[in-house]
C-alpha cells in the first residue's frame, strides 16, 4: 500500500499538477507519491531548491526515494509519519532553526532517531 504524503502546491503551480511535480520557489519535485512499503526513503529538509535537487539525485543514485520539505516544522512531522531510513537536515531553515528540529527528532521516540548524533 503506497504511503501518501501530500503538500499543497505553491500558489504559482497549476492546480492540476501533482504534488510531486509542483515546483515553487522553495520546493523541488520529490517521490512522495510513489513510495511503497519496502522502499528506502530519504527525508530532505532543505529550503534551497537547487541543493534539494542535488540531494534527490544522490538519493536516487544510491537506491533511495526522497521526500523534500523546505520547512523544519513540517519536516519533523514527516519524519514521524514516514519513518525514513535517513534524514538530511539544513541548519538554516525559514521557520525553525535546524538544531531545534534535530533536538525534537532525537527526543521523539516515534521518529526512531534517538540513536543519531
Amino acid at each position: 500500500m503506497p504511503v501518501s504524503v501530500e503538500r499543497e502546491p505553491p500558489a504559482s503551480a497549476e492546480a492540476s499538477a501533482p504534488a510531486a511535480e509542483a515546483v515553487g520557489a522553495s520546493e523541488a519535485p520529490d517521490d512522495r507519491t510513489t513510495i511503497i512499503p519496502g522502499d528506502r526513503v530519504l527525508l530532505v529538509v532543505e529550503d534551497d531548491p537547487s541543493y534539494a535537487r542535488v540531494l534527490l539525485e544522490a538519493a536516487h543514485a544510491n537506491g533511495f526515494k526522497a521526500v523534500i520539505e523546505s520547512r523544519g516544522a513540517t519536516g519533523a512531522l514527516l519524519a514521524r509519519e514516514l519513518a525514513p531510513d535517513a534524514i538530511t537536515l539544513d541548519i538554516s531553515l525559514p521557520d525553525i532553526d535546524g538544531w531545534r528540529v534535530l533536538r525534537r527528532l532525537k527526543e521523539d521516540v516515534g521518529t526512531g532517531t534517538s540513536r543519531s548524533t
